[in-house]
This record gives structure tokens, C-alpha cells and sequence, in this order.
């Protein structure tokens, strides 16, 4: 699996390509790789990852896909043409998926990452859900069928990475919902400080909106970075 340094991606969540492309003016030489989510590609589409790839970075494309296997199949195909480094899928969609999307990578690209559960829910989500598991034991079972089926990561909340992290030494980590110690929460309810994210385990954390909608972004980044050596 692949790895990064600084171990930081940040979120390009954006309605325009523009908008994109001004955040890359100003922190591009930081970083290495950039998200390119749903907002930006259902706005921009693969010109969204060609802007990023063209520029010498390499392009997380999370889009989750969640689907019929065939489905999931055919988007892995298309963002390996375009050129994605790391892709979503959600472990929610099943063994079947998780296998398909493995078998329509290119010369293992792009990287499969599997969705345990998002950052967003809490445990009366999942139980409202129907979901009879705790959180914690969902995650593990997502992250036991994702390294059966060789799914090469996993991604999850702050919370969980030390756990995970020593019952599969063998899986990339990837953390959103990071908050630095400065930022607010927003609408995640799982969230963590990329330091300790960092320290339990992660490989690659992602940070949005403390970036993207920081009067300085440069400076956030810069600001994260030292939070993380200090």
C-alpha cells in the first residue's frame, strides 16, 4: 500500500472546479495527495482528477460506492482510467462488492479503501438503523471481511484506529472526520485530533473544512503540522 508524507490529505470540497483549483494554488507544495469527494466530481466530473493529477499530485477519489457489485465493478474500471490513487467503497455493500471492486483495479490500482462506518453516526444511528452491533463491533467485522477478501484498507474514526490497528497490522488506516484541537466538530459526531489519529496507528488522515475554510488554509496546514510534531 501506498504511503504518504506528510501523512495529511485535504478535502477539495468544493461546487467548482475553480474553487478547487485555488485551494491547490495555495497548499499544493505541502501535500502529496488530494480528496476529490462527491461534491466536486458530481460538479466537475473526471476533469476534477486530472486537475489534481495533471498538477504532480496523486487524487483520492471518495466517492463511496455502494452498489450492486457489477455496479461497484465498473466505477473501480473508470477511476483507475482517470487515474485515482485510493477509491471508497462501502463495506456495507457486502463481501460480493468488496471482491468485484478488488478484481477491476489495474495493475492494483486504484487502491480500495473500505467504508466501516461513518464518521457521522453515533450508536443510536446504527441502532435506528437496525443495526444490532455496537459501533465498535461494526467496524471490527467490516475490517475482518475487508482483510479477508484482501482489501488492501480500511477507513474509520480516530476512536478506532488503535484497536484496529493491532488486530490488522496488515491494513491501511484512513481517518476522516479530524478536528484539530482548535476546529469545531460541524456534523461529525465521531471525531479525533490528527496527532492522535497519527499516534494510534493511522496511515493517512483527512482534513476539510479547518483547511478549506480557514481565512489562512496555507497557514491551517501549517498549523496542523506543527500540532502533529509538537
Amino acid at each position: 500500500m501506498s504511503t504518504f508524507d506528510p501523512p495529511i490529505t485535504v478535502a477539495l470540497d468544493y461546487a467548482s472546479l475553480d474553487d478547487a483549483k485555488r485551494t491547490l494554488d495555495v497548499i499544493g507544495d505541502k501535500l502529496r495527495i488530494f480528496k476529490v469527494g462527491l461534491q466536486l466530481f458530481t460538479a466537475a466530473g473526471p476533469a476534477a482528477v486530472r486537475e489534481v493529477t495533471s498538477r504532480g499530485f496523486e487524487v483520492f477519489l471518495d466517492l463511496k460506492a455502494h452498489d450492486i457489485p457489477n455496479t461497484v465493478a465498473g466505477a473501480v474500471s473508470s477511476a483507475a482510467g482517470v487515474g485515482a490513487r485510493l477509491m471508497t467503497i462501502h463495506g456495507a455493500g457486502g463481501r460480493a462488492s468488496i471482491a468485484a471492486a478488488l478484481d477491476a483495479t489495474v495493475d492494483g490500482r486504484p487502491e480500495i479503501l473500505v467504508v466501516s462506518v461513518l464518521t457521522s453516526l453515533d450508536q443510536g444511528d446504527l441502532t435506528e438503523f437496525g443495526v444490532g452491533r455496537t459501533i465498535c463491533d461494526q467496524v471490527d467485522a467490516i475490517a475482518e471481511i475487508a482483510a479477508k477478501e484482501g482489501a488492501p484498507g480500511l477507513v474509520l474514526a480516530a476512536s478506532e484506529v488503535a484497536r484496529v490497528r493491532a488486530n490488522h497490522p496488515e491494513l491501511f488506516l484512513l481517518v476522516p472526520g479530524m478536528r484539530p484541537a482548535w476546529a469545531s466538530k460541524g456534523d461529525q459526531k465521531r471525531t479525533g485530533t490528527p496527532k492522535q489519529a497519527l499516534q494510534d496507528g493511522a496511515d493517512l488522515i483527512v482534513l476539510g473544512r479547518a483547511v478549506t475554510q480557514a481565512d489562512d488554509p496555507a497557514g491551517a496546514v501549517d498549523r496542523v503540522l506543527e500540532e502533529i510534531n509538537g
